[in-house]
């Protein structure tokens, strides 16, 4: 019974692709997009800024994050906060 069903489904899953390649090719593109950009990000987060960028009303010693503002987390573990 369900071997019958599977055969059906996988014609029509190729068929839906071939009909319209670009938005099923589009998916990957964009998910690799977004996985590169989201570490790049990270990664600058992680080293920049060097000096704290921002107000700095309150701020915890050795914290890269302030109210308003921010500074990478290896430069504020590497030179202290003020």
């Amino acid at each position: 019974m369900g071997g019958q069903r599977s055969k059906a489904v996988v014609p029509l899953g190729w068929s839906q692709i071939r009909s319209r390649p670009m938005a099923y090719l589009t998916i990957p593109l964009v998910a690799a997009f977004v996985g590169w950009f989201t570490n790049w990000v990270s990664v600058q987060m992680l080293f920049y800024p060097i000096q704290y960028a921002g107000l700095d009303f309150y701020r915890k010693k050795h914290v890269p994050y302030g109210l308003i503002g921010w500074q990478g987390v290896v430069p504020t573990k590497a030179l202290g906060a003020p």
